[in-house]
């Protein structure tokens, strides 16, 4: 399959921490044939000089005025040349098969959009979390209504002819914009996930989302909460209450979750609403704290996450 040319959008700013091991790891795919497009927002440090001192035809570097991640991605979009998109993030890694493994099951499955299982590496104790989501598109699609970063967009893979016919990121958002854009089109392309890790996402408190997490967290739930009432009149009552309050649940809005979950309860009996119910009733000041301050990569937490709690 290495004669289909594909294209890997790499936006940053300010990168030159990390951005050396992300252009590495795409350098060094099994995939061959793709443009590398690293789009650099405005950097202000030495990221350019980074980028240049790999002498490698595939690398198209592309300078713009600091307008924000969603303009940067954007960029790289519309300059992309082959049909498949590989998107990236400056400081982390894709693992050296990702091109090959996604681009084949994307044809083979004849999707339009596809993400991959991925590893969260805790900068801060070394600790690496493995996020598999074993979701078909219908899955995605329902979970998509309350379950943030349901499809990471780093590991997506998208074909171009998706954003010709449905646009571009919205660039007034600044934070959950890869969100507002995949469920705004989601009813429009077909989507899956390769049950393989094959990205490496490194958490660190210099990261664009550590930063930005809980503004992330209160955007998503803004979209969502217009997404869950567009579709209200198509739900059964008890599922439009359960939405609402896994979305809350998922937003560390945790009192509304328990009330609108225990509104779907009284209406229909679900095993999946009550152990979020009870998670917030036996645990809910354990699980702000966890998510106050970061605490997931924590053992203890680990533990109880394992065997109950849904953080």
């Amino acid at each position: 399959m290495n004669e289909i040319p594909v294209s890997v959008v790499m936006p940053t700013y300010n990168g030159s921490k990390y951005i050396k091991r992300a252009i590495e790891s795409i350098l060094g795919q099994t995939y061959t044939n793709f443009e590398f497009l690293i789009i650099d927002d405005g950097s202000e440090d030495n990221t350019a000089e980074i980028i240049h001192s790999f002498n490698d035809k595939r690398i198209k570097y592309i300078y713009q005025d600091n307008r924000g991640p969603a303009s940067a991605y954007n960029t790289g979009f519309k300059n992309a040349g082959p049909d498949f998109i590989f998107v990236m993030d400056h400081d982390d890694i894709s693992y050296p098969i990702r091109l090959e493994k996604q681009l084949e099951y994307l044809v083979k499955n004849n999707l339009d959009v596809c993400g991959t299982n991925y590893e969260i590496f805790h900068e801060r104790n070394g600790y690496i979390e493995k996020v598999d989501r074993p979701f078909d598109d219908q899955e995605l699609k329902e979970k998509m209504l309350f379950l943030p970063w349901v499809i990471f967009n780093p590991t997506v893979c998208i074909r171009k002819s998706v954003f010709e016919q449905n646009g571009y990121f919205n660039e007034k958002y600044k934070v959950s914009f890869d969100y507002e854009y995949y469920v705004r089109i989601m009813h429009n392309i077909k989507m899956g996930i390769v049950p393989v890790f094959l990205y490496r996402w490194y958490q660190h408190k210099n990261s664009y989302s550590s930063k930005t997490s809980r503004e992330g967290r209160r955007v998503f739930r803004q979209i969502a909460l217009i997404k869950i009432e567009e579709k209200k009149g198509k739900m059964k009552p008890y599922k439009y209450y359960q939405n609402i309050g896994l979305l809350n649940y998922y937003s560390n809005k945790l009192s509304e979750a328990a009330m609108f979950l225990a509104l779907s309860l009284v209406l229909h009996f679900d095993k999946r609403t009550l152990k979020y119910f009870l998670s917030i009733i036996l645990f809910g000041f354990i699980i702000k704290i966890i998510r106050k301050f970061s605490l997931f990569s924590l053992p203890i937490f680990r533990i109880a996450k394992r065997y109950f709690l849904i953080i």
